[in-house]
């Protein structure tokens, strides 16, 4: 089983694509559609999309909350888009933000 994105689960992630021009908010949901249903093993969506881990200062977060990651998006219009969220099971991307970087 490949890696998979829940869209639905944070309410942020459909506010933050509202906030993009439609085509990109379009191309993200079309590229996350394409991951998912290329079954890409996990290792693999990190090497290729740059999953890393959100360093985050201690006044931004709170001991036991989520770890927070990043990955990277480039959209055919040349613009890349940062998708910041957090993982279950190593196969579930739970998406909170999308953002132009």
């Amino acid at each position: 089983m490949g890696v998979a994105f829940d869209i639905l689960a944070d309410a942020r992630f459909k506010d933050s694509l509202e906030a993009l021009d439609d085509g990109q908010s379009d191309a993200v949901l079309f590229i996350l559609s394409g991951i998912q249903a290329a079954s890409l093993p996990w290792a693999e969506f990190v090497q290729i999309y740059g999953w890393e881990r959100l360093v985050l200062e201690g006044q931004d977060t709170y001991p036991g909350a989520l770890e927070l990651y990043s990955f990277y998006l480039h959209l055919p219009s040349g613009d890349f888009v940062e998708v910041i969220g957090h993982k279950y099971n190593d196969l579930l991307v739970v998406c909170s933000v999308a953002r132009i970087v």
